[in-house]
């Protein structure tokens, strides 16, 4: 799945390793995914690209299971 997350994904910076940015938005687990952005524009953005991507491999995206959460600083 790592063609699934190239491309035209957003991200937001968590921090450096090794004096380089870390980019991050979206950990994959065996069975979930977790989309992490800044904003809900960005989270609806990546969240099309995965629909799209799982759409043509047959997999559907549960909207029962699905979960939101905002963490505001």
């Amino acid at each position: 799945m790592d063609d699934t997350v190239t491309g035209d994904s957003k991200s937001f910076d968590l921090g450096n390793w090794q004096l380089k940015p870390v980019k991050i938005s979206q950990l994959a687990f065996a069975d979930g995914l977790v989309l992490l952005l800044k904003s809900e524009e960005d989270l609806k953005h990546n969240l099309n690209i995965w629909n799209r991507e799982m759409e043509m491999r047959n997999i559907k995206i549960s909207k029962i299971k699905t979960k939101t959460m905002v963490i505001k600083p």
